[in-house]
Formats: structure tokens, C-alpha cells, sequence
């Protein structure tokens, strides 16, 4: 086979950035055109994140309905609303709370992630300065910080963690735990569940889930049915279980559903 000819191999290195360059174009694009608020069919999910007498808080929808928007904006909803969750009154102030992004693998733990930071303002991320102001390290590349909150009387900052739930173990909940979003529940592990939620039987720890459906299964039985999905209003004034159909999405791309 011929070496191909410097002329060649230019006109290739131009399609090449020409197409780059149109992908980086169409990527911003979609940045612009999307949400810059939850949705009606979102909101009593994305406030009941808030709500402090809600523990748990569940959403069980399809493809393109918004969810992890939903996810990120109840999270946003439940630290710097107007019920901020802190850590209960004998820890508060003394030790950063913890809040945890967990999902069936890392990958989707970053999306969780990069949705928050999408959602939230940037002067709520930490910085390394900042951390070497509070003497904290940033520790291992699945932990991230957020400034102390103004609107509240915990003046720690928050630890964010990412965890997988493909491990059970590791989802055991430490004290310093005020919070967790957990995306696609309903395919996790039930034992990964149980352990997350452990926590919550001796701390007002809150629990925000979203997922697609799956049946009949644990996360159905133990927080949809009394939650009272899709419409919330439960028998267990604890849990709150929503649901909306992917065509409530204002945003979603029509042709795909």
C-alpha cells in the first residue's frame, strides 16, 4: 500500500477539524436550547426534594423525561432551598456533610454529576485554595466540595462523593451522611438499597431516587406504592413517588419517542 501523498493527508487533517469544529458547534447549541427550569410535570418532585417532612423522594419515569435533570434539581433543591438539609443538631457545624452521587457504575455517577454542576452556579464549587484555607484535602478523584451555604446554620462545606452500587458494602452510610441521590434504583442491587437507607433508622438522612421502571421489584414494593406513584400522596407520609410520561418533556427530541 502507497504512502499517502502530503496533499492527501492535509485534506483529511481539515476534514477532520471541520468536522470537530461543527460537533463542537451542534454540542453548544443544544447547551443553549436547554432547560433553564424544571418543568411542570418536574415540580412536585423537584420540591418535595425540599420538603423536610419527606424522606424519601422518588421518581419513575421513561427515556427523555427528564429525570436526571429532575435528580439534579431536587439535590440543588434539597441543599440550598429553603429547608437546607443539614446534619442533625449535636454534629451540625462540627464535621463537613457528606452527600453522596450513586449510580450502577462510575460513568454514570460523572453524569450525575456533571448535571448538578450544569444546574448550580459556580461560585458554590470549591476551589483548591479554598480547600487549603480550610486545611481539607480534595482526596481521591471521585470527591468533590461545595462552599459553606449561607442560608443555613451548618457553615461546613459539603463533601460530594461519587459511589457505585455495584458493591452493597461500600453503601453502608457513615453519620456525616445528610444526603444521597440515587439514579436508576430500580436496577440496583437490593442489598445495595438497604445498606444506602440503613442509615436512615437512626438519622433524618434524605434519600432522592430516580429510575427507570422495572416491574413489580424492591424499589416498586418498598417506596413506589407507598409513596403513592405516580401522583405522590402515599400512605406513608415519608416517602413521595412521582412519575410523568416522557411526552411531558417539553425538551425531549419528539422523533425518539
Amino acid at each position: 500500500m502507497s504512502e499517502p501523498s502530503r496533499e492527501g493527508l492535509e485534506d483529511w487533517i481539515r476534514q477532520v477539524a471541520i468536522k470537530a469544529s461543527q460537533s463542537k458547534e451542534i454540542h453548544l447549541k443544544r447547551l443553549e436550547a436547554s432547560p433553564t427550569e424544571s418543568f411542570e410535570a418536574q415540580k412536585p418532585f423537584v420540591e418535595s426534594c425540599s420538603n423536610p417532612a419527606i424522606q424519601y423522594s422518588l421518581a419513575v419515569c421513561g427515556i427523555q423525561s427528564g429525570k436526571t435533570l429532575g435528580g439534579a434539581d431536587g439535590t440543588k433543591n434539597a441543599l440550598y432551598g429553603p429547608s437546607p438539609l443539614m446534619l442533625q443538631p449535636h454534629m451540625r457545624g462540627r464535621t463537613p456533610m457528606e452527600f453522596w452521587f450513586v449510580s450502577k457504575s462510575y460513568q454514570l455517577c460523572e453524569t450525575q454529576l456533571e448535571t448538578f454542576r450544569w444546574r448550580t452556579p459556580p461560585e458554590i464549587w470549591a476551589s483548591e485554595e479554598d480547600l487549603r484555607d480550610w486545611g481539607l484535602t480534595k482526596g481521591d478523584r471521585y470527591t468533590f466540595w461545595l462552599r459553606p451555604r449561607g442560608n443555613c446554620e451548618d457553615k461546613q462545606p459539603i463533601k460530594l462523593r461519587l459511589r457505585t452500587s455495584r458493591d452493597p458494602d461500600s453503601l453502608r452510610a457513615t453519620p456525616s451522611l445528610g444526603g444521597a441521590w440515587g439514579d436508576e434504583v430500580a436496577y440496583w442491587p437490593a442489598r445495595s438499597i438497604q445498606n444506602l437507607v440503613g442509615r436512615a433508622i437512626v438519622a433524618r438522612t434524605k434519600y432522592i431516587f430516580t429510575t427507570s421502571p422495572r416491574g413489580k421489584d424492591f424499589t416498586y414494593r418498598e417506596f413506589a406504592v407507598p409513596g403513592g406513584g405516580p401522583k405522590g400522596g402515599g400512605v406513608d407520609p415519608k416517602i413521595a413517588a412521582f412519575g410523568w410520561a416522557s411526552s411531558d418533556n417539553p425538551y425531549a427530541d419528539k422523533s425518539h419517542l
